[in-house]
């Protein structure tokens, strides 16, 4: 019984089990605990179950994908920081990379193949580096005053300016991406606020907790 217990707490047996061992310890720890840590879970099995359930649903596959992606460049610019070891392999470096990775793929236009897209990969591939040092500065003033992180500021920064330079006619980025149309006009939804049934109601809670690992189904349709 204590063994599951650990395994459905921290886990903290993993850190102690791949300490010695960089790969790992990479995988395992600084990985799948950064995906676990999008929802407050130092787990690298919780963070392991989180991506599993994206990439089952074909709607969030690719960003999923693009996530993982993000996390490991991300966990990857951490170590070479040489930032804190403790926090590194608690994930803490991590989810802000693989939130920032999966939302770069989800405003990529809907239609379009898995040919990954150049521009969007050199975001993918550099983004996360900075969303990392973005952290790091904000925590340095955030903490002292306010006592309290930053969480996830630095993805919503890094994304709200990826979203703002493909605005510009002149960007590479240009017609690449879109906003969702219930997001640029959360407005049109509300004349049928006071007439939802308990089974919309259900459904509205479920996809605002699936909306954090960007899965929506529902939407995903209304967009194609």
């Amino acid at each position: 019984m204590e063994s599951y217990k650990s395994l459905l707490s921290e886990a903290s047996f993993t850190l102690d089990m791949f300490e010695h061992n960089k790969f790992l310890d990479f995988v395992v720890n600084q990985t799948f605990r950064s995906i676990g840590q999008i929802y407050f879970c130092n787990n690298p099995f919780s963070g392991l179950c989180f991506f599993i359930a994206s990439l089952i649903e074909d709607t969030t596959r690719e960003a999923a994908c693009y996530g993982l992606l993000a996390v490991v460049v991300g966990n990857l610019g951490s170590n070479v920081f040489h930032l804190d070891t403790e926090a590194r392999r608690n994930g803490l470096f991590g989810f802000n990379p693989y939130l920032l990775g999966a939302a770069l793929r989800i405003f990529r236009k809907r239609g379009q193949d898995w040919t990954p897209d150049l521009w969007l990969m050199v975001c993918v591939l550099i983004l996360p580096f900075f969303a990392v040092i973005l952290q790091i500065a904000l925590n340095h003033r955030m903490i002292p005053h306010l006592k309290c992180p930053c969480f996830t500021l630095p993805f919503v920064i890094c994304t709200i300016c990826f979203l703002l330079e493909a605005e510009r006619p002149a960007s590479v980025f240009n017609g690449l991406v879109h906003p969702s149309p219930m997001m640029a006009a959360p407005g049109a939804q509300n004349e049928s606020l006071y007439h939802l049934s308990l089974q919309q109601f259900f459904q509205g809670v479920l996809n605002g907790v699936s909306q954090v690992i960007t899965n929506n189904k529902k939407n995903h349709n209304q967009q194609k």
